[in-house]
């Protein structure tokens, strides 16, 4: 893992702070290499770090705002998008309620004081954004569309981002049907993650047993990094970055500002030399 610092610099796994982009001893590369060795402006120590805060503030100000014109407000413990539908429930036990999603672009979710999981069976057929009020809970497949196909889905928790585990693995009960959470075997997340004052996390990072591949698709935002791995259990994180996000965004997505980038560009075949 890399991270920026506040003081400026890097932070990489197992070696530390460094102003290189793979620092010797390091497993972590960051891409493309050859072009960032070569110094600013594809290397920049000092850039300024993210604005956490006010994308917190932003996204917060949603949720406790007035309702937006094309809003929706739901109760809900699972929640599963199916093409034009959201359909939910407010515990195993409630019925369950079907929201058609026609003119919809944004769910704020909220489950009291826990978090709210959620799935997809089928893409929704427009950009579409959730938000949950605490902690948001993947419980299995997410294919939110690529941008100007169906999506982008934009996934945003106030709390954190958690891939529960299976209670297969566990032993523990499920909901039945479509509603069992599905996370005991590597999966795809077609969706805009953020969690600005949070992390994406496994809630048990030696679960499963063998490890399995979390590919998220689109983009990532996270306050710091959360733990998903232990002694070659639990999850491989991959970041696909979707190109399409250069032009359109999940709705009500901040303006971040006009950025430069450089990281996307593919490194050719020999890389490090």
């Amino acid at each position: 893992m890399i991270s920026t610092t506040r003081s400026g610099g890097f932070s990489f796994s197992g070696t530390g702070i460094s102003v290189l982009p793979h620092p010797d001893g390091s497993n972590v590369w960051v891409r493309p290499y050859s072009s960032h060795r070569q110094g600013k402006p594809y290397w920049n120590a000092s850039a300024q770090e993210i604005d956490f805060s006010r994308m917190y503030n932003h996204f917060s100000g949603i949720v406790f705002g007035s309702v937006q014109s094309n809003g929706v407000r739901v109760e809900a413990e699972r929640i599963i998008i199916n093409g034009q539908n959201l359909i939910f429930k407010e515990n195993q036990g409630a019925e369950e309620r079907v929201i058609d999603l026609t003119g919809v672009d944004l769910v704020i979710a909220r489950n009291g004081f826990s978090a709210v999981v959620i799935k997809t069976i089928r893409r929704p057929d427009h950009p579409l954004t959730v938000i949950t009020v605490g902690d948001m809970e993947i419980g299995g497949e997410i294919d939110g569309g690529a941008a100007g196909s169906g999506g982008p889905l934009g996934l945003v928790a106030l709390g954190d981002i958690i891939v529960p585990a299976d209670p297969d693995e566990t032993g523990g009960s499920d909901w039945p049907g479509q509603w069992a959470i599905e996370t005991d075997r590597g999966f795809l997340v077609r969706a805009c993650l953020v969690a600005p004052a949070g992390s994406f996390k496994a809630e048990v990072p030696y679960l499963p047993d063998e490890q399995a591949r979390i590919t998220v698709a689109g983009s990532l935002v996270e306050r710091s990094m959360g733990r998903f791995s232990s002694a070659g259990s639990g999850y491989y994180v991959g970041n696909t970055w979707e190109q399409g996000l250069g032009a359109i965004h999940p709705p009500y997505f901040p303006m971040l500002g006009r950025w430069n980038v450089y990281s996307w560009i593919i490194d050719p075949p020999r890389q490090e030399g």
